[in-house]
């Protein structure tokens, strides 16, 4: 055989092999297929900076994550569309892949590990690192630092739970959220009389809203009463909001207007 014919058929089993990989990083991943909901959320305990999100942090807590091979959708603050869908699945392991793409602390700086996210897998763990992209962007594409690598990623460490990389230097962990699963708001449905909680209790989406709420002015109230300062200024005022959200009667896209409104409103006052 001629040595040009040689390098032909080389070319040729190179080409077979690249695309081969090419349809294996495309194919879809069964693992992540389905409703989510966030059910922790860890941060790096022993960074310096402030956090833009809090420990089990109520504007995350409870959000919903859809992934399906024909859409990727999330109503958590940092929603991107996302077209073209396909994955890519890696064998790393944890530790490796915490330390290549979340932030570094310290002085000089220390890579950051499972166990400053308070992760209680062992970082030697083999895991299948599961990155969703958009054509050929990377879904939310904007985490990442200059030197690390860019956009979320997830692994299961159980058939019902997801961990996934989300902003502000989190790591979410993610509740399989079943097909018949009832809606479990902050208050008895049995219980439920105006038009707003009759359709809070009709919409899974809602209620883990109406939780997210309840659960953050009750952690207000908590730090206001810890540091001696008065609450009824602060009672007043959501009793003044849960007042105008009733207003929005059956509208569902108006409730959960309403909530996500009062979310960022009750975060900028526990933080001043």
């Amino acid at each position: 055989m001629k040595l040009r014919e040689i390098f032909k058929l080389l070319w040729f089993w190179i080409f077979i092999f690249l695309q081969s990989l090419r349809a294996a990083a495309a194919e879809w991943n069964p693992v992540i297929e389905g409703r989510w909901e966030v059910e922790s959320v860890h941060l790096n305990a022993d960074a310096e900076w402030t956090p833009s999100y809090g420990w089990n942090d109520p504007r995350l807590v409870g959000r919903l994550f859809v992934f399906k091979k024909d859409k990727v959708w999330t109503d958590a603050p940092e929603n991107r569309s996302c077209t073209g869908i396909n994955i890519q699945t890696s064998e790393t392991k944890l530790r490796d892949l915490i330390s290549s793409s979340m932030s570094g602390f310290g002085n000089p700086a220390t890579n950051a590990t499972e166990k400053n996210y308070k992760i209680d897998i062992p970082g030697s763990t083999i895991v299948d690192a599961i990155r969703v992209f958009c054509g050929t962007q990377p879904w939310q594409g904007g985490l990442g630092v200059s030197d690390k690598t860019s956009g979320a990623w997830m692994f299961s460490p159980s058939p019902e739970r997801l961990m996934l990389r989300w902003y502000g230097e989190t790591i979410l962990t993610l509740k399989r959220v079943r097909e018949n699963a009832k809606p479990n708001p902050s208050f008895n449905c049995d219980k439920a009389k105006s038009q707003v909680e009759m359709e809070i209790c009709s919409s899974y989406e809602l209620s883990s809203f109406d939780k997210s709420v309840a659960a953050s002015f009750s952690q207000l109230i908590k730090q206001m009463k810890s540091v001696g300062d008065a609450t009824d200024d602060a009672i007043r005022k959501q009793r003044e909001w849960l007042s105008k959200r009733n207003l929005c009667d059956k509208d569902a896209a108006c409730i959960l207007d309403a909530m996500k409104e009062q979310l960022i409103k009750l975060d900028g006052v526990s933080r001043n």
